[in-house]
């Protein structure tokens, strides 16, 4: 739902775009080539906005203007108490209030600021027929409200200073505000056409000084910032810091440069813009700003004991679980992946991102807590609980801009993964969403569920999820293939083995081709197949049960065909293999007997110690009666 603040703001300055003033520019062929400054530089504005401004208030305007506020002050509540002329009375007043907030936001007693602009606010008391400086208080008011960052509030004093008396600069001012405004919204937006009008209305060649010239390129530069032409930004920047580098040069312009420069991936000059921010910003509101990037720009660059120290400087100026700088600063360390295992806070990472999931779980730092527990899925097999319980809840899912290769880095973790583990993970995700499941698997978690299914001999649900698909794949070829060979139909299986990319997969394929052929009583094809499987599947310690499987049966076979020699080969393989379980007591005892047969009948000395340290007693029976 739209904020009616903004909504009011937003019409306001609509109308004013359009609203004839002698100072600004209503060519279509506008060209935004330009840039802003710091608060310190208000009366400077003031001074040339004013027709005549009386003898006696230069004086307090130039200790303004020179960051003497205590003398100021001193000067302004004298004249506000002592003079004859009103208009002095009202300026000095006016003036006294000004210098007290930036008093105040100079040695960092910001709810102090409320206190004067409580005091300027009895303007109106104390002013009550013949006002000759509205515009002035106005503009005051909405640069005290600057101080504290409260920029929707400053956009509206601006307004209403520039209704009384248009003046460029007080246009300037309007567009600074607005910028902040759009800039300090904890969501992004993506519309910046409002700044761009306002923008384009100012006729570059009136400006005379260069501290408007300065202001005026800053802002371009901000508007390019927002709209993430990082490259303009840095370039109007830099204008503004050579046009006039005195009146700029301050906490916050250096902060933009730096977000400018780490935008064009200029990290190590961003280091140190944020670095020289951080000597001159005191607001808290800027200080986590500026922590924030600070951190990550250091974890980018490999410095981790400066990034985590950063963070640190975070955690002492807010809340994690309420402060969203922190929160997004937190949700955000897991993207770095390099710097991810030597972050210090990571052995509690999980606890507080579930906690920051569940608190902003349809914001875009919920979203990369979500994703997170994903990705962590993907690369562990673990699925954490409080992930389950907001998979289970999610009806959709749009990622942010950072996490626009999440779906792709999320299949890419799970290609290969294929330990039970995993798979039973899918099948719990798959049944208590199926939706979701579809959005961030697709054919992939289908096939691997196919694939799941199949070794847990529930056919009839792997046939349903392989028949899902149908982009053709390795991990496709093989379950539909298997699932017709254990039918009896190993003709598909035969016509996708080329095709078959992954070296396990193929192996084993050999064995389903064998077991099908086998059901067709075709054992010349179906021992060939596994004779390949044997040699083949020495290195895979998880077809070992296979492996035992197509040894008997082809002892056996070979048995009966009194191929002896070939049989006693499989027997003894056979045995080599049982001996790693420690069940199959039976079959043991069986293969035994069949050994010791084949080598008397071979002539073959046989090795009865071999058989008794796993049978003794069975080793003597078969003593006594062969």
């Amino acid at each position: 739902m739209e904020n009616p603040t903004r909504s009011k703001i937003a019409k306001i300055l609509s109308a004013l775009c359009f609203a004839a003033a002698p100072f600004l520019s209503f060519s279509n062929n506008s060209t935004l080539n330009k840039p802003p400054q710091e608060n310190k530089t208000t009366v400077a504005v003031q001074k040339k906005d004013t027709e005549k401004i009386p003898p006696e208030i230069e004086k307090v305007i130039y200790q303004i203007e020179a960051n003497d506020f205590l003398g100021a002050k001193k000067v302004a509540d004298f004249l506000w108490k002592n003079s004859t002329d009103e208009r002095v009375k009202e300026l000095a007043y006016i003036l006294y209030w000004e210098a007290s907030g930036f008093y105040h936001y100079h040695k960092g007693e910001f709810n102090k600021i409320l206190d004067d602009i409580g005091g300027l606010n009895l303007y109106w008391g104390f002013f009550k027929k013949n006002r000759h400086y509205e515009d002035w208080y106005y503009t005051t008011l909405g640069r005290l409200y600057t101080l504290i960052s409260q920029y929707r509030r400053a956009v509206i004093f601006f307004i209403e200073a520039y209704k009384r008396k248009p003046t460029i600069n007080r246009w300037l001012d309007i567009i600074y505000a607005t910028e902040f405004t759009y800039y300090n919204e904890l969501e992004p937006y993506y519309d910046y056409s409002l700044i761009k009008k306002l923008l384009d209305r100012v006729d570059e060649k009136k400006l005379t000084t260069p501290e408007e010239k300065a202001l005026y390129q800053f802002e371009v530069g901000f508007y390019y910032l927002l709209i993430k032409d990082y490259k303009k930004a840095l370039e109007y920047f830099q204008k503004a810091f050579k046009t006039d580098l005195f009146y700029l040069r301050k906490g916050r312009v250096d902060f933009f440069m730096g977000r400018a420069l780490e935008g064009v991936g200029k990290l190590k000059d961003a280091l140190f813009y944020y670095q020289l921010a951080l000597k001159y910003v005191n607001h808290p509101i800027w200080q986590k700003k500026v922590l924030y990037h600070l951190f990550f720009v250091s974890a980018r660059l490999g410095d981790y004991n400066a990034a985590n120290s950063y963070f640190a400087g975070l955690l002492q100026l807010g809340n994690l679980i309420s402060d969203p700088y922190l929160q997004d600063a937190f949700v955000r360390v897991w993207l770095i992946r390099n710097f991810f295992p030597y972050f210090y806070w990571r052995p509690f990472y999980d606890y507080y991102m579930a906690k920051i999931m569940w608190l902003n779980l349809n914001r875009p730092r919920g979203k990369i807590a979500f994703a997170y527990f994903l990705w962590e899925f993907a690369k562990t097999g673990y699925l954490n609980e409080d992930f389950l319980t907001a998979w289970s809840i999610l009806q959709r899912f749009n990622p942010p801009p950072e996490l626009r290769n999440i779906y792709k880095e999320v299949l890419n973790l799970l290609k290969d993964r294929f330990d039970l583990a995993t798979l039973h993970s899918l099948e719990i995700l798959y049944q208590t969403n199926p939706k979701l499941f579809e959005k961030f698997f697709d054919g992939l978690g289908y096939l691997k569920l196919a694939y799941y299914y199949l070794y847990l001999g529930k056919f009839k649900l792997s046939k349903q999820f392989v028949d899902k698909v149908q982009v053709p794949s390795d991990t496709k070829y093989f379950v539909e293939g298997v699932l017709e060979a254990i039918k009896g139909n190993p003709y598909l299986l035969e016509i996708y083995y080329p095709d078959i990319k992954n070296k396990k997969w193929k192996t084993e394929a050999l064995f389903w081709l064998g077991w099908g052929y086998v059901l067709n009583r075709r054992w010349d094809l179906g021992s060939l197949y596994w004779e390949l499987f044997v040699n083949r599947s020495k290195e895979y310690k998880n077809l070992l049960l296979e492996r035992l499987f197509a040894s008997y049966y082809l002892a056996g076979h070979y048995y009966r065909k009194q191929f002896l020699e070939k049989a006693l080969k499989y027997y003894s393989l056979t045995w080599e293999i049982l001996k790693t379980f420690p069940d199959y007591r039976g079959l043991k005892r069986f293969v035994i007997l069949q050994l010791v047969k084949l080598k008397k009948e071979l002539n073959q000395k046989v090795d009865w110690k071999e058989f008794e340290k796993v049978d003794p007693q069975w080793v003597e029976f078969l003593k006594s009666v062969l």
